[in-house]
């Protein structure tokens, strides 16, 4: 869940400037807003057969691993299927699944560059990212083209982001596809180039010629989050979380972070009504959460059992996969979880994890709920010199400058 902005937390923790000069009542006028490309003409199969058509595909797979476990193309299509699933559904059971397959490979063949390329995968999802760099490494020696794997890597750590955009760049050079105009822009948005990473994710779409909906919902949606959780616009995001869950209506990450929009608009009974509606279909915690929140004043007891709920199931995440809930759980307990010292363990952890951007807002956040100060303003000191950086790390860093220099 995102959570308060900065001076409205240093408030609450007492640290406001007193010597501030009073805010100037007079209206502000908006900056007008150019919307963002959006090519809702494109024909893309029905989100809904969609997710069926990938169920069978996925049972057909493991069929197949079954029945054939030394046939490893098979056993990689069976991979990416159930972290494509894990991924739109929040269906996380698909890690373990994922995992086994990948440790079943490397066991039976070590250094096929396969296995290999399967097992950073599922690192990669999971977020255990000193496994994925390991992987890469033996992938690559066993002759493995890893370049656009090292860029999502890089971007995923914080670092080494111009080698990883030098690493896209040439790939899309080479190569001018859908994933190497993907990497391109993720390495672009890490480096606050966010209208050249918009173009290149624009590339993509213009170089895909499928028709499945899933990459256009990932590409809407991942424009989406850096608009409005890097570049600081949100008011760029909404089309783009909605053109998202058009093309794949239970996306869940798309409709937790649409539904928070809809809030900030005052349009809350929908934002509850979109959240409502994903509840049974996914093993993911955090719309729980953010109902609970959305919740509190209108029905305190059903508020009080969807956080409990969205406990629960954070505690069963972080238990089976640490790293790949960190952030988010960091998130929870900061807010309506109501353990900010859990928070800040949490958000620090992350942080040892990787050191991106919004690794960093989240532990500013998470020691800010934690009313610590000395950590508070470690974090943001590391915060300052971190490659990684966002406007919106950057503002939150500026806000916390008086209280901490």
């Amino acid at each position: 869940m995102r959570k308060l902005s900065a001076p409205l937390l240093l408030l609450a923790l007492g640290c406001s400037d007193p010597s501030a000069p009073p805010i100037d009542p007079t209206p502000v006028e908006p900056t007008p807003i150019e919307p963002v490309v959006i090519d809702s003409a494109r024909t893309s199969t029905d989100g809904e057969l969609a997710l069926r058509n990938l169920d069978s595909q996925i049972d057909a797979r493991l069929a197949s691993v079954a029945r054939r476990p030394e046939i490893f193309e098979v056993r990689r299509d069976a991979v990416g299927l159930l972290l494509s699933r894990s991924h739109y559904l929040g269906a996380y059971d698909d890690f373990a699944v994922a995992a086994e397959l990948a440790d079943e490979a490397l066991a039976m063949r070590p250094n096929d560059p396969i296995a290999l390329s399967m097992a950073a995968d599922v690192a990669s999802a999971v977020h255990r990212f000193s496994d994925v760099a390991t992987h890469l490494d033996a992938a690559a020696l066993a002759g493995d083209d890893v370049a656009l794997d090292r860029v999502t890597l890089f971007v995923s750590l914080g670092e080494r982001l111009d080698e990883a955009l030098a690493l896209a760049e040439e790939a899309v050079r080479t190569n001018p596809s859908y994933g190497t105009h993907v990497a391109r822009a993720s390495a672009l948005a890490a480096l606050e180039r966010y209208e050249e990473a918009d173009e290149a994710f624009l590339d993509a779409l213009e170089s895909y010629r499928d028709v499945s909906p899933f990459p256009l919902a990932w590409v809407a949606f991942q424009r989406g989050v850096m608009w409005a959780e890097m570049a600081d616009r949100p008011e760029l995001a909404r089309a783009l979380y909605e053109e998202a869950v058009r093309r794949v209506p239970p996306y869940v990450v798309a409709n937790v972070h649409l539904a928070e929009l809809e809030v900030e608009a005052g349009e809350t009974d929908r934002a509850i009504a979109r959240l409502e509606a994903l509840l049974s279909r996914t093993a993911d915690a955090e719309p729980h959460g953010v109902l609970g929140e959305l919740l509190a004043d209108r029905d305190p007891e059903r508020a009080r059992a969807s956080v409990e709920e969205s406990r629960a199931r954070y505690e069963r995440l972080l238990d089976r996969h640490l790293e790949a809930f960190l952030d988010h759980g960091s998130e929870f307990f900061a807010s309506v979880g109501e353990d900010p010292a859990r928070a800040l363990q949490l958000a620090e952890t992350n942080l040892e994890n990787r050191r991106n951007a919004r690794a960093y807002i989240v532990a500013l956040e998470a020691a800010l709920a934690a009313e610590d100060v000395t950590k508070l303003c470690a974090i943001r000191a590391d915060a300052i010199d971190a490659e990684a950086q966002s406007a919106v790390l950057r503002r939150l860093v500026g806000e916390l400058a008086t209280d901490c220099d």
